[in-house]
């Protein structure tokens, strides 16, 4: 799945960024979101209380580092603010986000045809590993209310999941496999065997 950034630069990943009507419906996430909100802005002109256009909507920008300096404990209460000091619960934030992606997701998998039903997918939310039972049981309800079915919903952690990924991805050169005419070994990117020494750092909020 790729996302489309400026209009024109096709990214594997998304910008974690919301933008909501002033009755608090979506209306455009990740680089949509912040393209139409700088629209907005450009666009937006006062009205009779000295509002401007754009003050009226919710924009949440890279809210996942919202959710990571959040003081105290993350519960279904957590509110969260937006770029003009807004406040919403974090709830229906993350629970907007992931409806979309769902969605966004089912709509690419019909237009290909491939026979996949929304019943055959079962999702998994990586998730900081410090989080503790109260962060972690506003993601599951989150995503409930975002449409995913309890009974199709795992958590992994980041760290663990950028472990397994380091595992899986092809990234070692090989020579292994048929040999070409000239006798020489064809050339090709094979996954880490056992092993393979690798590092994952968490940078806390951006694992690499």
């Amino acid at each position: 799945m790729t996302w489309l950034a400026g209009g024109s630069l096709a990214s594997v990943k998304t910008a974690t960024t919301v933008l909501l009507d002033p009755d608090k419906k979506l209306r455009a996430f990740g680089f949509e979101a912040e393209d139409e909100y700088n629209q907005l802005v450009e666009d937006s002109e006062e009205d009779g209380i000295g509002e401007r256009t754009y003050e009226k909507y919710y924009y949440f920008r890279q809210f996942k580092m919202s959710l990571y300096n959040c003081s105290g404990v993350l519960t279904r209460n957590t509110m969260i603010e937006d770029e003009t000091e807004k406040k919403l619960p974090a709830m229906l934030v993350i629970s907007l986000s992931i409806g979309y992606m769902k969605n966004h997701l089912l709509t690419l998998i019909n237009k290909r045809c491939i026979g996949v039903e929304e019943n055959d997918i079962h999702w998994v939310i990586t998730i900081p590993a410090i989080w503790d039972d109260s962060a972690k049981q506003l993601m599951r309800e989150s995503a409930i209310n975002g449409g995913i079915q309890s009974d199709h919903l795992s958590f992994a952690l980041e760290p663990e999941a950028a472990s397994i990924y380091c595992q899986l991805v092809k990234v070692i050169l090989s020579e292994e496999g048929t040999s070409t005419q000239a006798g020489a070994k064809r050339k090709s990117f094979r996954s880490s065997r056992a092993g393979t020494t690798y590092m994952v750092l968490d940078l806390g909020g951006l694992i690499i």
